[in-house]
């Protein structure tokens, strides 16, 4: 019986472990290619850095955001609208005020 708590008990250690080590290096990914914010997005486009698409939360399209959106029009950058909840998860909650870019991992 003894034997038997131990095999589960290093396998529910492995299968924590392993939980982990997937999920942290899935957002170490998503995180590295995306940039959530008004300020940091319009930066990254002022820096001529290549992007992938603008995202934009559904009904943030005022002020600062209207002039981020006239910049990725310029440079050709598609633009996708989405709700703040799918903005949120792929921001990992970040503070991303209704907009944000995804970064091209590889420079065209």
């Amino acid at each position: 019986m003894k034997i038997c708590g131990i095999i589960y008990f290093v396998y529910l250690c492995a299968s924590v472990l392993w939980r982990f080590l997937i999920l942290s290096n899935f957002e170490n990914e998503s995180s590295n290619n995306i940039i959530a914010g008004r300020n940091p997005v319009m930066e990254v486009i002022r820096s001529g850095r290549e992007i992938d698409r603008l995202l934009v939360a559904h009904g943030a399209a005022t002020g600062s955001v209207t002039a981020i959106i006239a910049k990725c029009n310029e440079r050709g950058i598609l633009i996708k609208e989405v709700s703040p909840s799918k903005l949120d998860y792929l921001t990992g909650g970040a503070n991303h005020q209704g907009v944000a870019v995804m970064i091209a991992t590889q420079e065209y």
